[in-house]
């Protein structure tokens, strides 16, 4: 983000913590694998959550902007809401739900 903000840039970011997520992996041996409750077993929200804390503190720390794809947490609005509101004179970037995203935000 430090080499970004010059050319007042975003950076994009799909926000998992890939250490909670191989942590979750066992859910495969756990759940049917072609089921909906498997798969989202496998992405629980405080992935989502703990990086998109630490995509917003690194916005903080560097004065870059950042934009966080596939939002499927609703766990994580309030993280990026309280972000909007502490940089209005420099908006930090946002958030979009797209497609089955948006069946499935969960809170």
């Amino acid at each position: 983000m430090a080499h970004l903000r010059p050319l007042g840039a975003l950076t994009a970011v799909h926000a998992e913590d890939a250490e909670l997520l191989a942590a979750s992996q066992d859910v495969w041996d756990r759940l049917d694998p072609r089921s909906y409750a498997a798969y989202l077993a496998s992405r629980p929200d405080e992935a989502e959550l703990r990086a998109v804390e630490d995509v917003v503190g690194a916005a903080r720390r560097t004065g870059g902007r950042a934009h966080v794809l596939h939002l499927s947490s609703a766990t994580a609005l309030g993280t990026l809401r309280e972000a909007e509101l502490q940089r209005r004179d420099a908006a930090p970037g946002g958030a979009e739900v797209a497609g089955v995203e948006v069946l499935q935000l969960r809170r």
